[in-house]
């Protein structure tokens, strides 16, 4: 469904009602481009949201680098349900609810190990690394000699992975994870599939809490460039990218590219990254040598036309994708940022997402990046740099921390849920001639666009139009 049918979708669809009567469709007002703050804390709104939404949507939950052995697991979450992330093979990955079949019992309270079967801590019933119930103490004496084991495996997910991203989905008739990431998976590989080697997580992934409404977070990645001129101020007040200007460093002006399914990104322009050397004539080869995309080696640039044709390395080279938002909850970033101890900039690459803990509290992860073929000096330094910016204490992370737990409270109050939070700034599809990609291509300046879509995906997934 485009996004351009909206007003037929308003009339269609399983749009739900609260109990006190009011409608989703009355708290999302497309003509006015406008949602009802009351989404950011009710209650009902969230458990929807944990059926049609969480119960659906392919969700990002590990990175292959953190389980490399066979037995390897971490525990994970979707949605309000905690996960096994185990690696059966080296090429099978299974997830499973961590809940036994038997009375529910949490089967691992560990978060990371290896193990050939998970043991119950309740009764003891034990599972393989598949799911299946292999067995429990004193079967016989309980069940009886006929007690048939086949129908109580744990329940399974769907699963898929993208540049060793692991994503997971508990339904059935989703569409496959690359035909739901759809347009959008031709720039993801821009950022995140760019060498031979690939990336690696840098430990586990990075976890702390925000006490807000998961939605204020992820609509602001799939392409809000506007508050960091303001939000984010202060690093060019404390002159942390020297001489160049707020409106120079951000993506205010430029690409933005969205989608039908709410996913989102945006493009910077090369050019205002500091003096890089680059001429006018040089190649885009010639271009990424002097500016390598973010944490690549310079002598793997020659990957780069292994992997991708000519009309990629190009976007590249002048406009890279750099921050945006997978729905419904995954950021992806690969950027330059202020160094680790000042004086130009550095490589920020990853990837995180917003794990609801209730309508007000985000547990985030956030794994770090880096480039398996870099050497330990380039590798360190794009660690650091993003850890600086975006890590739990990052110059940036506090801004938006503070920022959406304000949102989170407003709507609280009698009237703040009353309040509407308005995107009427709009541009239409305007595609520069000769752009390699697809998707929704907005040129120019940065609007509420790609926000707006998110927020019309997310009212398809709750009114249970989501296929």
């Amino acid at each position: 469904m485009a996004l351009q049918e909206v007003s037929t979708l308003r009339r269609g669809g399983d749009v739900p009602r609260l109990r006190d009567g009011a409608s989703l469709g009355e708290l999302i007002d497309f003509d006015a481009r406008a949602v009802s703050m009351r989404l950011l804390s009710d209650t009902e709104v969230f458990d929807i949201e944990m059926e049609r939404l969480f119960g659906r949507a392919w969700l990002a939950i590990a990175h292959e680098s953190e389980i490399p052995a066979i037995g390897d697991f971490v525990v994970r979450q979707m949605g309000m349900d905690t996960v096994l992330v185990v690696r059966k093979s080296a090429d099978t990955i299974n997830v499973m609810l961590n809940a036994c079949t038997h009375r529910g019992m949490e089967l691992e309270r560990a978060e990371v190990g290896n193990a050939a079967r998970f043991r119950c801590p309740y009764h003891g019933w034990v599972f393989d690394r598949d799911g299946a119930f292999i067995g429990a103490p004193c079967a016989k004496e309980m069940y009886g000699d006929g007690f048939d084991k086949s129908g109580w495996g744990l329940k399974q997910a769907r699963v898929g992975s993208f540049a060793g991203m692991i994503f997971a989905t508990w339904d059935p008739k989703a569409p496959t994870l690359a035909d739901y990431l759809g347009d959008i998976q031709y720039y993801l590989e821009l950022m995140f599939k760019r060498t031979i080697s690939g990336l690696e997580s840098v430990g586990p992934p990075q976890r702390w809490v925000i006490p807000a409404n998961w939605k204020c977070a992820a609509e602001q990645f799939a392409g809000d460039a506007y508050h960091t001129l303001t939000l984010h101020g202060s690093m060019f007040e404390l002159n942390a990218r020297g001489d160049i200007t707020a409106r120079d460093a951000t993506p205010i002006t430029g690409i933005n590219v969205s989608t039908p399914r709410g996913h989102g990104l945006l493009f910077r322009n090369l050019k205002n990254i500091g003096k890089t050397g680059r001429g006018d004539e040089d190649t885009p080869l010639e271009a990424l040598t002097k500016v390598p995309p973010h944490g690549v080696p310079p002598e793997r640039i020659a990957d780069l036309s292994e992997i991708f044709d000519a009309d990629a390395v190009r976007l590249l080279a002048e406009s890279p994708p750099t921050v945006g938002q997978i729905f419904p909850n995954t950021a992806v970033m690969s950027t330059y940022i202020p160094s680790a101890g000042g004086g130009g900039t550095g490589p920020a690459i990853t990837i995180r997402t917003w794990n609801p803990h209730g309508p007000g509290e985000i547990e985030v992860f956030s794994w770090t990046l880096v480039e398996r073929s870099a050497g330990e000096d380039l590798r360190a330094h794009s660690r650091r740099t993003t850890l600086q910016s975006f890590g739990s204490s990052g110059m940036l992370e506090q801004d938006d921390a503070e920022t959406w737990p304000s949102l989170t409270r407003v709507s609280r109050g009698l009237h703040g849920k009353q309040q509407w939070m308005r995107y009427p700034a709009r541009s239409e599809p305007n595609k520069p001639e000769g752009w390699p990609g697809k998707g929704l291509v907005y040129a120019g300046i940065t609007r509420d666009d790609n926000q707006w879509n998110w927020w019309t995906s997310y009212y398809q997934f709750m009114t249970n139009e989501a296929w």
